[in-house]
């Protein structure tokens, strides 16, 4: 994965965290986290447009900070890079051979249970 990827799943994960902060707080009223939630979007897109060049080393991300930001998109990203990392050691687990990992994750698949779990587990193996 190019550092330009990481540092964007980074961004994003940051992002993520400083929004279910705010959607955590029983104490606010909805329309205040509805306001504070466009105020941390806005303030990601400002810092993404001021700051990107020396956040990103490539121009792969340049006009994100165009891009509507809501919480379907956030909660994609999340969904497919929470926990890459499993799927990376597992991978090199297996010598780096792409069947050899896929057959593994078809194992998991079968499995009942947490799907990350039963990764986790037999990564201790």
């Amino acid at each position: 994965m190019s550092k330009d990827n990481d540092t964007y799943y980074r961004l994003i994960h940051s992002l993520h965290a400083r929004l279910s902060a705010v959607y955590g707080d029983s104490g606010m009223p909805l329309s205040g986290r509805l306001t504070k939630k466009k105020e941390i979007i806005a303030g990601f897109k400002d810092s993404l447009a001021c700051h990107y060049d020396s956040i990103f080393l490539t121009r792969a991300y340049r006009g994100l900070e165009k891009t509507e930001i809501n919480n379907a998109f956030i909660g994609i990203d999340m969904t497919y890079s929470r926990d890459l990392d499993l799927f990376y050691r597992l991978y090199a687990r297996k010598n780096r051979d792409l069947r050899a990992t896929l057959a593994a994750i078809k194992s998991i698949e079968k499995k009942s249970g947490n799907y990350k779990e039963n990764m986790r587990k037999l990564l201790l193996r």
